[in-house]
């Protein structure tokens, strides 16, 4: 999995906001944008193992605003999360597989594109299938969000999310964290 997800609002942070804080935005851009993308790779994934980290600074602020993740989980598959509030805005997330690659892309989540492996050898310069695009026009994430939060409430049900994997989530962060501080590789501790 290799995510992406880029703004350019770092340069437009108070230095009271919290999040031009370090010590409360841990982890650079991860901790602005770059969280979701994590959520998504441990639903898709499961639990992670362990991690590496690397932060930078590009804009003149307080805090990192550029982070690399790498993440191994426990199943085998690695993921990679490439955040940053210092550069234009864009979004990608991008499931690798035996049968294909699906990307859901552009910053209004609207555009969902499927690649099929190639089903023969090539016999020139190697070219994938024709890709498979799914538009969704008018999707709004935060709006869906909080709609299935709502109906859980009315409804008396959990949220989709168990608690357990927004528990594992926040060690997952805790150990990038110290992984961004360390420059080391670091086991995710369980809750």
């Amino acid at each position: 999995m290799v995510a992406q997800h880029t703004t350019s609002t770092g340069q437009f942070i108070a230095p009271d906001n919290w999040r031009a804080a370090p010590e409360e935005a841990p982890g650079g851009a991860l901790t602005a944008v770059g969280v979701h993308a994590l959520d998504h790779m441990i639903e898709f994934a499961g639990r992670v193992r362990d991690v590496r980290c690397v932060t930078a600074r590009n804009i003149p602020g307080p805090s990192d605003d550029t982070t690399t993740v790498m993440l191994r989980f426990d199943g085998g598959a690695t993921g990679l999360i490439f955040c940053s509030v210092a550069t234009a805005t864009s979004f990608s997330f991008t499931l690798y597989g035996s049968k294909g690659l699906a990307e859901i892309s552009r910053p209004n989540l609207q555009t969902l594109r499927f690649v099929p492996t190639s089903k023969q050898a090539p016999t020139g310069p190697v070219t994938a299938p024709p890709d498979e695009i799914s538009e969704h026009p008018g999707f709004n994430m935060l709006n869906a969000e909080l709609t299935e939060f709502a109906r859980a409430i009315r409804e008396c049900r959990s949220y989709p999310v168990p608690v357990d994997e927004v528990l594992h989530g926040m060690s997952v962060f805790d150990a990038i964290v110290q992984a961004a501080r360390s420059n080391e590789i670091v086991a995710v501790r369980a809750r």
